[in-house]
């Protein structure tokens, strides 16, 4: 997609009035900072003419996992403070978007608004998601040493998790819904992401432990794993389809509600479907082609335990 964007073609394959405002603007993007969006740093540098919109999202998770690298490195050499490593690692990531939040008088989240500012101070960052990612490994690192372990086992704590599981999320959507005081939006902004985090974590994590009934079954169930499983490349190539049909309309349209329904109906059926075409003849084969090329760790170390035998 980037390479697309890269060349003339984007710019011929799209006709209309306002094509000068999307498709010859995107060209321009990604002849000035293609580099950018292949090194993962497109989203702190040259931001405000990224290519490819939707890169960020690449940049932000790379660098992020080059943190935790780090970071397990750390928990490797020093198993005693691991509890202390990650408790800083968190904190940090809730600290550092508090304290812009408050200096640069931001809001709670990002809203769609025209000020660019907003959405590379607390959005795309890698600082802006630092918190949950922190939060990820911790539940990783709490299934690694409880996975024999039956956390939830009893009446109580079942009925814990099923409060943190949904409870957590709905009420980080309900708390970002509104506008709050310049101390209180910075604070929120620190929390709030962590916080809907955890409650996905702690419902990951009890159904890992075979608790949550029809959310477990629906979570397992075959044809949602599958549609899973294509969901990278339908990020990828989703936002591709809807700058198409916006940068090839030729008259205004009027936005009702009937109108938002049949687009989105629209732009996520065309997504899934040419998200399972790129699962299927690009992400598979490459996933096929790394296992080959790449070597195996787990196999490595069965051979070598197979030898030590």
């Amino acid at each position: 997609m980037i390479g697309l964007g890269s060349t003339i073609w984007i710019v011929s394959l799209f006709y209309g009035p306002i094509k000068d405002l999307y498709s010859d603007l995107e060209y321009k993007r990604c002849q000035k900072n293609w580099w950018t969006s292949l090194l993962f740093i497109n989203n702190h540098y040259n931001q405000h003419d990224m290519c490819y919109f939707i890169t960020w999202y690449l940049a932000a998770d790379t660098q992020l996992y080059v943190i935790s690298l780090i970071i397990l490195s750390m928990i490797w050499k020093f198993k005693h403070k691991t509890k202390l490593i990650l408790s800083i690692s968190v904190l940090i990531g809730i600290l550092i978007p508090t304290a812009i939040s408050y200096v640069y008088n931001l809001d709670v989240i990002y809203r769609l608004t025209p000020e660019s500012f907003d959405f590379n101070a607390i959005y795309s960052s890698t600082y802006a998601n630092m918190a949950t990612y922190m939060v990820g490994i911790c539940f990783g690192y709490i299934y690694f040493q409880k996975k024999n372990y039956n956390i939830f086992n009893n009446l109580l704590h079942k009925l814990i998790w099923w409060v943190a599981f949904i409870g957590l999320p709905i009420l980080v959507v309900l708390t970002s819904s509104y506008y709050y005081s310049r101390l209180y939006s910075a604070i929120m902004s620190g929390i709030l992401k962590p916080l809907y985090a955890l409650g996905i974590g702690i419902g990951v994590l009890g159904m890992s432990q075979k608790i949550g009934g029809l959310m477990q079954k629906v979570c397992e169930w075959k044809p949602a794993i599958f549609m899973g499983n294509f969901t990278y490349s339908t990020y990828v190539v989703h936002y591709g389809i809807v700058f198409y049909r916006t940068a090839t309309a030729k008259q205004p349209l009027y936005v009702s509600d009937f109108v938002i329904i049949t687009s989105f109906m629209y732009d996520a059926v065309l997504s899934f479907l040419c998200g399972f075409l790129m699962h299927i003849f690009v992400e598979m084969p490459s996933l096929q082609l790394q296992k080959m090329l790449v070597p195996q760790v787990r196999r490595q170390r069965t051979a070598n335990d197979s030898k030590n035998k």
